[in-house]
């Protein structure tokens, strides 16, 4: 029993330590939005996260993306470091897995924006995953982003994202966001998110409310509270969980 609900636990904390390093934060999808050429974008972040299996932390949670190409691609990579608090067993820390991926922007007429972001997560040992960190299986995730702006203070988002495991079934992500300008240093996001079998079977989905506060033009707080709407399993539902995240761009 125990080791179902190591494993249970390590397998949630796959939604949190896989797509997010490499997405838009505080949300945990991406967004069509491109670098400048030479433009980089650091981010460091810590997680909490409260499921019925026990507690997941990331601490930190790190991302960097370079921009290469002008309005056309940007690279990245994301790391974690983990601590997995399962119910009925000992707190464990450990490496979480590692990302790299790369975004390419298609389509931008103004008003709409679209871009495809494959990413690879590499996976952790055995050892690593039965103690609740990270996941072992590689992963390999092909997102589709679109982004319309509806006005200057509207803008809407969404995500398709196939996802293929070497160990496990694979599986479809998605979400849809909506994001309001309060005023120049503010915006006010809200999202729901979830993932689906490949028979879209198992549903599940999450609801996130953040805030991205620009403190000057290079260096935003970034924070969201989460909760679970709708899981297949009650033995692993997500409760909450919380970013808060600190954004340089250079």
């Amino acid at each position: 029993m125990k080791i179902i609900k190591v494993r249970q636990l390590a397998a949630l904390s796959l939604v949190f330590t896989c797509s997010p390093l490499l997405a838009g934060p505080p949300l945990t999808f991406d967004d069509p939005g491109i670098l400048d050429p030479g433009q980089w974008e650091f981010i460091a972040a810590t997680t909490a996260t409260s499921t019925t299996a026990g507690d997941y932390y990331q601490i930190p949670q790190l991302s960097l993306s370079l921009g290469v190409f002008e309005n056309f691609m940007q690279i990245g990579a994301g790391y974690s470091y983990a601590e997995a608090t399962p119910n009925d067993g000992p707190t464990a820390r450990d490496h979480g897995n590692f990302s790299v991926g790369a975004k390419w922007r298609f389509l931008d007429n103004g008003k709409t924006q679209l871009a495809f972001a494959p990413y690879y997560s590499f996976g952790v040992t055995q050892s690593t995953a039965a103690k609740g960190i990270g996941n072992e299986n590689d992963i390999l995730g092909l997102p589709v982003n679109i982004a319309y702006q509806v006005s200057d203070k509207w803008r809407l988002n969404s995500e398709v994202r196939y996802v293929h495991r070497s160990l496990d079934y694979n599986n479809w992500g998605y979400g849809a966001s909506a994001a309001y300008v309060m005023n120049e240093r503010h915006e006010l996001l809200f999202a729901l998110s979830g993932s689906t079998g490949r028979q879209f079977k198992n549903a599940s989905l999450d609801a996130r409310l953040g805030l991205d506060a620009a403190v000057t033009d290079s260096f935003h707080v970034l924070f969201s509270i989460a909760t679970g709407l709708k899981h297949p399993s009650s033995s692993n539902e997500m409760h909450r969980d919380i970013y808060l995240g600190f954004k340089l761009l250079r």
